[in-house]
C-alpha cells in the first residue's frame, strides 16, 4: 500500500509558483483531507509591520544567519538586550525571515520580569525564541 502512495506522489505534476496548486488524494476522503501542495508566489514576501533588516544590522549578517539557523534547527534561542523595542522587533523579524516556513513553537518577544516564575519558562523542554530584557538578569 505504501508503494501506491509513493507512485502517486512521483507521478503528480509539479506546481508552478504562484499559479497552480496540486491536490492529492492519498487516502480516501473518509479517513483524511486532501493534501494540498503549492509553491509560494516568488514575487511576494509575507506581510510584516516591522523592519526585517533590523537583526542583520544589530547582530551582523553572519551572527544573524547563525541565529536563524538555530531557529530553523528548532533549538532554544534567547536574545538579550537593553533596548526592548529592538529586541522584540528583531525576534519577530527573525521568525518572519523563515518564510515560506512558519515557526510553530513559542515566540516570546519580551519575557516579562514582573511575571512570577518567568525564569521557569527558560527550562521548558520545547524549542523557543525568547527575548530577555536587560532588567531580567
Amino acid at each position: 500500500e505504501i508503494e501506491t502512495w509513493i507512485l502517486r506522489l512521483l507521478s503528480a505534476p509539479i506546481p508552478i509558483s504562484g499559479r497552480t496548486r496540486l491536490e492529492l488524494e492519498i487516502v480516501d476522503r473518509r479517513y483524511g483531507p486532501l493534501l494540498i501542495f503549492a509553491l509560494p508566489d516568488t514575487t511576494r514576501f509575507s506581510l510584516s509591520d516591522y523592519p526585517l533588516h533590523l537583526p542583520l544590522e544589530l547582530l551582523g549578517v553572519e551572527l544573524a544567519l547563525q541565529v536563524l539557523t538555530l531557529i530553523m534547527f528548532e533549538r532554544k534561542v534567547i536574545l538579550h538586550s537593553r533596548d526592548m523595542n529592538a529586541l522584540s522587533l528583531s525576534i519577530l523579524s527573525l521568525t518572519t525571515l523563515m518564510y515560506p516556513l512558519q515557526y510553530m513553537f513559542p515566540v516570546i518577544p519580551i519575557l516579562p520580569t514582573s511575571m512570577a516564575g518567568a525564569e521557569q519558562l527558560l527550562l521548558a523542554p520545547t524549542p523557543y525564541v525568547i527575548g530577555l530584557p536587560a532588567s531580567f538578569l
